[in-house]
């Protein structure tokens, strides 16, 4: 290969949107972004029903966002600062067809994210909420259904941040987004290059010299990202997504689907092996264990009870009031809730009293008053009492 044809692989190379400048793109349509969200959830605060509302304009400005500017301009209003367009592989505009398909995971993320909203919001008090100052209402909803608050929240960051490994294991500076809807992503003062090439002989064999080249291995970036698949229950979703890319090129990224399945079966196996010690087992090593986790979170309990009698002047007159102020504590005892009682299970015993509270787990008889209850450890906010 003469040093002419070095130099067009390198202006090849060069013309599409690397890691960096793809970053700086993101981080500026967050910010253009970022005040939506804040303008629905203080036009929320005026009440529950109001949420019904604006979950579709939130929806629909996303695809205007995402979809109608991208057809439009050839990017979102980030890209088009930092100076980078999308276009088909053929070096044609995109149309609605590619606008779509790259929004569509993204999409499917929103619809989630409302489902959840959608969820949350039939679990408010509306006392309780028209309590709460208008940008403490959404921690209160998330306190609703924290689990799936959090599902939503870090498989929307891990896909963001997939797009952006991705990217990086190949020649073209790819994400998955690119891949689905056959596009890529070019520096706007390269697009006459990328468009008329130094000669569409020559870009031809660059281009099958590139993809001979990376049919050899899959990108090292992308062994990185399946072994991320081996971390206990997050990694579930980075095995998800490297099964997903393995389906792009099979037979080159073969090694990838393995990868991710096995790590996904690696947290099968670790959640069903904890499962069976922590809620069928009993005897042993990991019944000590339960009963100092229930003290634990006894203690955490006995704070937050007496945190709240301090903002409200009483103690609560059941455990769940302390949880309405998105309190960090579990109320449901580990030691007297296994697989037999799954359809009952049981809180930790409770009870006010004037100036102080009865607080305790009722042990394994699930029985109060008995022998193996357990009670919080010596605490100065504690004041139980038998």
């Amino acid at each position: 290969m003469d040093n002419n044809f070095e130099e067009k692989v390198k202006s090849i190379d060069n013309i599409y949107a690397g890691f960096w400048i793809r970053l700086a793109s993101l981080l500026l349509d967050v910010v253009f972004f970022l005040p939506v969200p804040y303008i629905f959830i203080f036009i929320n605060s005026f009440g529950k029903n109001v949420y019904f509302y604006t979950l579709l304009p939130h929806i629909i400005f996303g695809l205007w966002y995402n979809v109608y500017l991208v057809k439009k301009y050839g990017g979102t209003p980030g890209k088009l600062v930092v100076g980078i367009k999308i276009f088909k592989l053929n070096t044609e505009p995109v149309n609605w067809r590619e606008a779509i398909l790259r929004y569509s995971v993204s999409f499917g993320l929103a619809i989630f994210g409302s489902i959840v909203m959608i969820i949350a919001i039939l679990k408010i008090d509306e006392t309780h909420f028209d309590s709460l100052l208008w940008w403490k209402t959404y921690y209160y909803m998330e306190s609703l259904s924290p689990i799936l608050f959090k599902v939503h929240f870090y498989t929307y960051y891990i896909w963001i941040f997939s797009e952006l490994i991705v990217l990086l294991t190949n020649k073209k500076k790819r994400g998955i987004q690119d891949y689905i809807a056959k596009t890529v992503i070019v520096k706007t003062k390269y697009i006459d290059i990328f468009k008329k090439g130094v000669n569409k002989t020559d870009n031809e064999n660059i281009e099958s010299k590139i993809e001979i080249h990376q049919e050899k291995n899959a990108p090292t970036g992308l062994y990185i990202l399946s072994g991320f698949s081996f971390i206990p229950a997050i990694g579930v979703i980075f095995g998800v997504i490297s099964i997903i890319i393995s389906f792009f090129n099979f037979r080159r990224f073969r090694i990838i689907f393995i990868l991710g399945l096995s790590g996904i079966i690696f947290s099968i196996v670790i959640y069903s092996t904890l499962f069976y010690f922590g809620m069928v087992q009993r005897g042993g090593v990991y019944d000590n264990l339960r009963v100092e986790l229930s003290r634990t979170l006894l203690n955490n309990i006995s704070r937050e009870l007496v945190n709240y009698k301090c903002r409200y002047g009483k103690y609560p007159d059941k455990l769940e009031d302390i949880l309405k102020d998105n309190a960090p504590v579990i109320i449901y005892d580990p030691i007297s809730n296994n697989m037999r009682h799954v359809n009952n299970s049981l809180k930790f015993y409770y009870k006010a009293e004037k100036d102080t509270f009865i607080l305790f787990s009722v042990g394994v008889d699930r029985k109060p008053f008995t022998k193996d209850d357990i009670y919080p450890g010596e605490s100065k906010f504690n004041k139980s009492k038998k």
